[in-house]
């Protein structure tokens, strides 16, 4: 058994119940003030949801990407993509 697997599964916990935690208490008087409470939660709620259905969707594309063109080009794209993006 390789020794980083437990520690990526509790690195990848850790970031979901996190953020399921922010959900509910401060993503919506943060992001969503003017809504109702319901509407607000059911929203981060939302937003939670697509970051746990896109990773998957993620990994298996960069991965295949990896495979194709070299993982340490695809590393440097999603690193400059991610830098790109939040700059502006």
């Amino acid at each position: 058994m390789r020794t980083d697997e437990p520690t990526a599964c509790l690195e990848e916990f850790n970031d979901f119940f996190v953020y399921a935690t922010a959900a509910v208490i401060v993503f919506p008087a943060l992001f969503f003030p003017s809504a109702d409470p319901t509407t607000s939660i059911l929203a981060s709620f939302a937003a939670f949801g697509a970051a746990f259905v896109a990773r998957p969707i993620g990994g298996m594309l960069f991965g295949y990407l990896g495979d194709r063109i070299g993982r340490t080009r695809v590393l440097v794209y999603t690193l400059m993509t991610c830098c790109g993006s939040a700059s502006t």
